[in-house]
């Protein structure tokens, strides 16, 4: 039997696809919670996303839209890419599996690895290769006795490999014939309507898209609601501040060459405010991004231009996010024209609020603070037998060196400036003083993050 529908009963059927899907979706996130709050179940946990993939393997690319196979092998490429090159190497300090966790650890990065070579042969694989990013993050964290608290440069493609696996799954089973047993008129037509998968994969990738440009909508947003005013970030704020704090930091790669860096200040400080006005502009525009698909192009491209900037000057590792919104450009290269209209706009832009006021159970990124010339500057030494210390780079930390160059790790007890380890502020009166260093005792803080500063469990890290 043939079903046919008009645009308006289509129309509401895809929202009522896409409501679907985040519901799922969300009940996926509370699964990340669950294993969160049970560390000790995490082996099983990524087991079971692997045995989803699995049951789904029927699941072939042919049945779906070619934007979907980019997408999908894309994040599958830059997953197993991060994977191999980020092995989980580190000290395991607690025994907690009677003797295996070096086992554990081992063969779930053999697993997350062997599911990022599958999802280019199956979709259904992309999920335990997300979860794997997750998950190995917080077995670290169980093990070693250091909790890996900052996920924010992989936080984004491990939310969108799972929500676009989940939406797979909730589509496929949606189309089995046993869903459209029976004389339901209105299951009926779901179901034949979501035969068409390849419409509906697409509808997919679009809402992932959507989702990365809430991280950067979010992030324009916050910066407005800072206490200093809604122009305040873009007007006041000092991006060449952040850059001299790199250089104190020594998180720079070429700070050693002392003609660069003067250069480099000098260009920074003649654009500091051009580039705090052009970020909130173009970080606000993601809201109607899908107006047209050349303007999609152009902020995904100027956000590129941004990470790759801020990894030059600043040190910070964008590197995820950089090639996760090239996978982005290449996907939206072969949506439809559809896909690039004002009422598309107004769909992804529902779906962007969605993820900037729904959480949780939904993330994005809310990126807002000052950037001040105050620091702590903190770091840890290495002392050889004659007494002499030598300042040791994050990177030697392998796996941990993300979040002890951002020293997530919490500070010693003691008084510190009311600023963060990069010169964050989100108190404008703060960057007011900082700008004079102005502080008084009164304005002085306890450690940072104090409660994740152990004295006897860093030495065994």
């Amino acid at each position: 039997m043939k079903i046919t529908c008009s645009l308006t009963g289509d129309a509401i059927k895809t929202v009522l696809f896409v409501i679907s899907a985040l519901v799922f979706f969300a009940f996926f996130e509370f699964y990340y919670k669950i294993n969160t709050s049970y560390p000790s179940a995490l082996p099983v946990g990524f087991v079971l996303t692997v045995l989803a993939g699995i049951l789904f393997l029927r699941v072939k690319y042919d049945d779906f839209s070619p934007a979907l196979k980019i997408c999908f092998r894309g994040l599958a490429v830059l997953i197993g890419l991060y994977a191999a090159f980020v092995f989980p190497d580190y000290p395991i300090v607690m025994q907690k599996f009677g003797g295996a966790e070096d086992a554990i650890v081992f063969g779930g990065w053999f697993l997350g690895v062997l599911c990022s070579l599958l999802t280019l042969w199956r979709p259904s694989f992309l999920l335990a290769s997300g979860f794997y990013l997750w998950w190995s993050k917080q077995v670290a964290g169980y093990l070693s006795g250091f909790q890996y608290h900052t996920l924010l440069d992989i936080l984004p493609i491990i939310e969108i490999s799972a929500f676009m696996s989940v939406a797979l799954f909730l589509l496929v089973l949606i189309g089995q014939p046993l869903f459209a047993r029976g004389n339901n008129k209105f299951v009926t037509e779901i179901h034949a309507f979501v035969i068409q998968r390849r419409h509906l994969g697409d509808v997919i990738v679009f809402v992932a898209i959507s989702m990365q440009l809430a991280n950067y909508f979010t992030s324009g947003l916050g910066k407005a609601s800072l206490n200093g005013g809604v122009l305040s970030w873009a007007f006041d704020n000092n991006l060449a501040d952040i850059f001299d704090v790199a250089v104190i930091n020594g998180q720079l790669f070429w700070q050693d060459l002392p003609f660069a860096v003067s250069t480099f200040s000098a260009v920074f400080d003649y654009l500091k405010h051009p580039m705090s006005i052009g970020v909130v502009v173009f970080q606000t525009l993601a809201i109607i991004a899908f107006r047209s698909r050349k303007l999609l192009a152009i902020l995904f491209l100027t956000f590129d231009l941004m990470h790759f900037g801020i990894f030059v000057s600043v040190g910070a590792n964008f590197g995820p996010w950089f090639f996760l919104n090239l996978i982005i450009l290449a996907t939206a290269a072969r949506l439809d024209d559809r896909f690039f209209s004002l009422p598309a706009a107004g769909a992804s832009a529902a779906v962007i609020l969605v993820f900037a006021f729904a959480a949780p159970p939904f993330w994005s990124a809310w990126l807002r603070w000052y950037d001040s010339p105050a620091v702590n500057t903190t770091y840890f030494v290495a002392e050889d037998s004659s007494g002499k210390q030598t300042r040791v780079p994050a990177t030697y930390f392998g796996f941990y060196s993300y979040p002890i160059a951002h020293m997530s790790f919490g500070l010693p007890p003691g008084r510190y400036l009311p600023v963060g380890t990069n010169g964050g502020v989100f108190d404008y009166q703060n960057l007011v003083k900082a700008r004079s260093c102005d502080f008084k005792e009164a304005d002085m803080v306890s450690s940072h993050h104090s409660d994740r500063w152990s004295g006897s469990d860093i030495p065994k890290f």
